[in-house]
């Protein structure tokens, strides 16, 4: 890592606790799930449309978002539409 990744890492750090952080922890569940190993589980770009407009997904019938808001109790996430993908990397680079 050089310091690129730990400015990256301090603006994710500074996204979840301001937006994240009442439904996601990191390493367990909470409002929704936990958030380490997402990167792993799901393509970049899936997370980016998520992150964004998860209803949308869902409204089009994309078969992870339809499982995944149906495993949580049908709790809607809020939608974050401006943030960039600058910023949506950050945390990402942030929760792993």
């Amino acid at each position: 890592g050089g310091g690129a990744d730990a400015a990256l890492i301090s603006q994710g750090e500074q996204l979840f606790k301001e937006n994240c952080k009442s439904c996601h922890k990191v390493h367990e569940e909470s409002v929704g799930p936990a958030l380490s190993g997402v990167t792993k589980r799901r393509k970049s770009a899936w997370l980016h449309d998520w992150i964004r407009n998860s209803s949308k997904m869902i409204a089009a019938g994309d078969k992870e978002a339809v499982e995944l808001f149906n495993k949580y109790n049908k709790t809607q996430m809020t939608s974050f539409p401006t943030f960039t993908d600058e910023q949506i990397n950050a945390l990402l680079v942030y929760v792993e």
